[in-house]
């Protein structure tokens, strides 16, 4: 036993099933996943903090009644899987690279649930279908300057909000804004640090309701692509009257939002769907906007914003509006 807690302890992670070097794993300070597929870890173990069990879907039924489950939603770091190969190859991965256990379970205070979790795991995910935050090429240099031209950015300060790995903000840098990016995800943040090392003094980590970070009248300018449809809903007067803080006078607002959590009908907070929590129509966003400080101009722009021969309007069915900070 000494030996085995002893090889534990030198780890930088242990993987057992309910066995004799599990108990032993769990006396050590070594990052552990117990992996649990008939038997439940509440009738054979007691909860670790460096110990996150992997629970079937459906766990409960496995329990000796509501009140151990309850204690083990409240005491025990887990999370619920379905397919157990894919579940435990991606904690695997996940821990490795430095993610700390009790960000992972799943207890209801951590929220982890929730597809708003922008962690690794959400990035290597987006990535897999197709969209990795971290890419840049010629698809961001041409928005950038297409930004940079249509709402004369140049020399500008920009804030982007939700600004992922930066590289958006790289495009609007590289046409010529001075732009500062921030982030709630700590990991994306960081990708974009590592990824763009010119620009990792400008990326800051967030949350858009409270950007501690900047006194009133920081920017001219702020950015918002595809990240106002994640919002909270209760959140949004919030974040735009912080928005509008932080932005001087006849300062500028460019948003595009995904056109689907756009809906022309009625307000449906039913028809919100995974990271897409604000699906609102347009008339709601407008009032929004409105009653934060700012003052729709879109039809002031939209002219150059469809001409520019750079313009991504044509190419994508964006729900997207300007709008500058009222006096």
């Amino acid at each position: 036993a000494e030996r085995i807690a002893a090889l534990i302890e030198q780890s930088a992670l242990m993987v057992g099933i309910d066995s004799g070097p599990l108990h032993v794993a769990a006396a050590t300070t070594t990052p552990t996943i117990g992996v649990w597929r008939d038997l439940h870890p509440i009738r054979f173990i007691d909860p670790a903090p460096n110990v996150l069990h992997l629970v079937r879907r459906g766990h409960p039924s496995r329990t000796q009644g509501l009140p151990a489950t309850q204690y083990f939603l409240e005491s025990y770091l887990h999370r619920e899987y379905d397919d157990l190969r894919r579940e435990l190859l991606d904690v695997v991965q996940v821990v490795l690279d430095g993610a700390r256990l009790e960000n992972l379970d799943q207890r209801p205070r951590a929220g982890y649930g929730n597809k708003a979790a922008y962690d690794r795991r959400y990035y290597r995910e987006q990535k897999e279908k197709g969209c990795d935050y971290a890419a840049y090429g010629d698809w961001q240099r041409r928005y950038g300057r297409w930004l940079v031209d249509c709402l004369e950015w140049r020399g500008k300060r920009v804030l982007d909000v939700g600004c992922a790995c930066g590289m958006i903000a790289r495009g609007l840098a590289e046409a010529g804004a001075e732009v500062t990016g921030v982030d709630c995800s700590e990991e994306l943040i960081r990708i974009g640090r590592e990824r763009t090392p010119s620009l990792a003094h400008a990326l800051f980590i967030a949350d858009a309701a409270n950007l501690h970070y900047w006194d009133d009248d920081s920017f001219d300018c702020i950015h918002l692509h595809h990240v106002a449809q994640c919002w909270n809903p209760s959140l949004v007067p919030l974040i735009l009257q912080e928005l509008r803080r932080v932005t001087v006078s006849g300062g500028l607002l460019f948003c595009v939002i995904d056109a689907e959590s756009v809906r022309d009908g009625q307000d449906d907070p039913k028809a919100s769907r995974g990271g897409v929590r604000c699906v609102r129509p347009r008339s709601w966003w407008t009032e929004q906007l409105a009653a934060a400080g700012w003052k729709l101009c879109s039809d002031r722009y939209e002219h150059s914003l469809r001409n520019h021969e750079l313009s991504f309007l044509g190419e994508y069915e964006w729900f997207w509006l300007v709008a500058t900070a009222d006096s």
